[in-house]
């Protein structure tokens, strides 16, 4: 029950994200789109924020279910879909940054990253340079969206996947 009323909140929040700004969106708006007492919303959520990193914690389980095995081994077609998914849910993000919790936003990053990895490998148990190395990538993911959203989306899709590539290729010849 709990898990219903909280995709409710969340699916309400997602909608008026892309109907009103950020700040204007209160927790009686969410209430009312949801159709839930505020009592409800207290019960599952703090506040908006939280409400904010559940919906960013959603959007990467459906971009997982989303990929295709193959996307995995290609890191530019796995970048491009990355970065579509959060061109598409751009308002979302926003938010996020908005919030300003950077510690939350890249603990999300991580976690579906070690999804990603194990799923890649085949298996959870990771090495610790396969830890070091989840890390320093999830941390240049962080990064790297937030380089882009600092320049208001202007960076295409395809300079980005472009950049890996070109990373990609240096490193193979290191």
């Amino acid at each position: 029950m709990k898990n219903i009323m909280r995709e409710s909140i969340i699916g309400a929040f997602l909608l008026l994200i892309h109907q009103k700004e950020l700040d204007k969106i209160t927790v009686t708006d969410i209430t009312r789109c949801a159709g839930i007492s505020r009592m409800s919303f207290y019960r599952n959520y703090k506040g908006i924020d939280e409400v904010i990193y559940d919906a960013i914690g959603k959007l990467f389980e459906r971009f997982l279910d989303e990929l295709e095995d193959d996307i995995l081994i290609d890191p530019v077609q796995f970048t491009e879909a990355y970065f579509e998914k959060l061109k598409e849910n751009r308002r979302l993000a926003e938010a996020a940054k908005k919030f300003g919790s950077s510690e939350k936003i890249f603990q999300i990053i991580l976690k579906y990253n070690r999804v990603l990895m194990e799923k890649y490998l085949g298996r959870t148990d990771l090495t610790s340079d396969e830890l070091l190395f989840l890390h320093y990538h999830s941390g240049g993911m962080y990064e790297l969206i937030d380089f882009c959203s600092k320049t208001d989306g202007n960076i295409s899709i395809s300079k980005i996947s472009g950049f890996v590539k070109n990373i990609c290729s240096f490193q193979d010849k290191i």
